[in-house]
């Protein structure tokens, strides 16, 4: 019976250890696309994870959604999918832009927007021809509906990307592409949303010129009240305000932009 007794206690004190113990396997960084359908208002979400703070003066008692929203956070999981380690860091614009889309993430730019077929042949034609029309001639373009300006772009780009799919330089070319970024960056903030990572790919293999994405993350940063990062952006005629203003060259550099100096120039302005 001691024996028995004494089998059970090695046994819990063997679970009881285990468990106090960091995960020491194979542990993969969960992306963006997946971190950001996550629900971190669940409490069970990390409780098997062992939580690391990188800094000083992380307010160690906010719950994981409030952490997400205020510090950089990385999660980590297992082979089973199981979040093993979370990490909380400085926040980057890389944050910022992940919140973003966060919040955006059940946005349909379907939601009531008219749509119709494209010639995917004439795609450079009809992206200069309709991006550049003049509201008053939209109803009959449209059908007899009445949409504003932004309205109708959408409905462009919906009724491309319903025809044509994923705009590419191959497919598409060079115009369409660039013509197709230049809708999504004049439209509404959750049209940016909603593409930016369509922009992210295109820039990654080698079919859009980083600057256009440069843009487009600074715009959408200043549509959420963040900081931005390269210095793209004015609102009431002054330059936005940036993250780490003193290495803003530095970045403008590194994507073949001119120094922010001689960017402002263009519109008058100092630093």
């Amino acid at each position: 019976m001691k024996n028995l007794v004494g089998i059970a206690y090695l046994s819990i004190l063997f679970l009881v250890l285990s468990c106090s113990r960091p995960y020491m396997g194979e542990l993969t960084q969960i992306n963006r696309d997946d971190f950001i359908h996550l629900d971190f208002e669940d409490e069970t979400l990390v409780e098997n994870a062992e939580v690391y703070y990188e800094n000083e003066g992380i307010d160690k008692e906010l719950a994981l959604a409030h952490l997400v929203k205020t510090y950089g956070v990385d999660l980590y999981e297992d082979t089973t999918g199981m979040i093993r380690k979370v990490v909380v860091r400085s926040r980057t614009y890389q944050d910022d832009i992940r919140q973003i889309l966060m919040e955006n993430k059940d946005y349909d730019p379907n939601n009531n927007i008219p749509t119709t077929a494209i010639k995917c042949d004439s795609l450079e034609f009809i992206i200069s021809y309709l991006y550049g029309i003049r509201p008053e001639e939209i109803p009959a373009l449209a059908g007899g509906d009445t949409l504003d300006v932004f309205s109708f772009q959408r409905a462009i780009m919906q009724s491309i990307w319903e025809s044509c799919g994923e705009l590419s330089l191959e497919l598409h070319g060079a115009r369409s592409v660039r013509g197709f970024w230049s809708m999504i960056q004049h439209n509404d903030r959750e049209i940016r949303a909603h593409y930016y990572s369509y922009i992210e790919k295109l820039v990654a293999n080698g079919e859009l010129h980083p600057e256009k994405l440069a843009l487009l993350t600074d715009r959408l940063l200043m549509n959420y009240g963040y900081e931005q990062v390269y210095g793209s952006q004015m609102l009431n005629f002054r330059l936005y305000p940036i993250r780490n203003k003193d290495s803003v060259d530095i970045r403008r550099a590194a994507i073949e932009l001119e120094p922010l100096s001689e960017y402002l120039k263009r519109f008058d302005l100092n630093e």
